[in-house]
């Protein structure tokens, strides 16, 4: 998360987060926190189960999730941003 953006996995909505129509499955999201405008988007091996850790390391962010789906067992994803 930063000042004006929120990174939202698209795995599994438990109803704790009201996602836009159209949206879920194998990504990752990054959403303007002003407008709800998708500005990034990056393609998983499966759908998030947990909430994105994100920390600084080397003057860059990281973000971490979680991914699995029926035919994969879980495993940890790490992305940089630019």
């Amino acid at each position: 998360m930063t000042r004006s953006l929120i990174f939202l996995g698209q795995g599994v909505d438990r109803g704790m987060v009201f996602l836009p129509a159209g949206v879920g499955g194998k990504s990752l999201r990054a959403y303007d926190k002003e407008t709800g405008a998708v500005v990034a988007e990056v393609a998983l091996p499966g759908g998030t189960s947990a909430a994105p850790i994100t920390y600084m390391a080397g003057g860059k962010q990281h973000i971490v999730v979680t991914v699995g789906w029926t035919d994969m067992e879980s495993e940890w994803v790490a992305l940089a941003l630019p």
